[in-house]
């Protein structure tokens, strides 16, 4: 790579990077910068359908008042999961444990500070 010292790779070439010396002894640096993954996080409107956020986001849903399943594109059994309600006042649980058939799932309620079930908008956020 005579005078360019910086080669860009083509995600489109299967994420592959083949190196070979066939002319003696040399130096070779690999730097990787700009990695990025697509948060697990969305706002999850107060009927239950995403509102805004990440494409990692397949589906949600509200099953009951003040309860909403969020679908993820990945298992997120073993993951920390948090739920804040857009709105004050009200207060959000997470579980990641409540459908052992279904590990890519995240149940939310939403309540008051009376422990009543309110339907609300909510941000979800789930780090692995």
């Amino acid at each position: 790579m005579t005078g360019n010292p910086t080669t860009t790779i083509n995600p489109s070439t299967a994420y592959s990077l083949k190196v070979r010396n066939y002319a003696g002894p040399t130096d070779l640096v690999i730097d990787v910068f700009g990695y990025y993954v697509e948060p697990l996080a969305a706002m999850i409107s107060d009927a239950g359908a995403p509102y805004s956020g990440s494409s990692r986001i397949l589906s949600a849903t509200r099953t009951a008042a003040g309860v909403y399943e969020v679908t993820f594109d990945r298992n997120v059994r073993y993951c920390a999961a948090t739920a804040t309600v857009y709105a004050t006042g009200y207060y959000a649980s997470t579980s990641t444990w409540f459908d052992a058939a279904r590990p890519d799932r995240v149940q939310v309620k939403v309540y008051s500070a009376t422990g009543a079930a309110v339907n609300q908008f909510f941000y979800i956020n789930v780090v692995c």
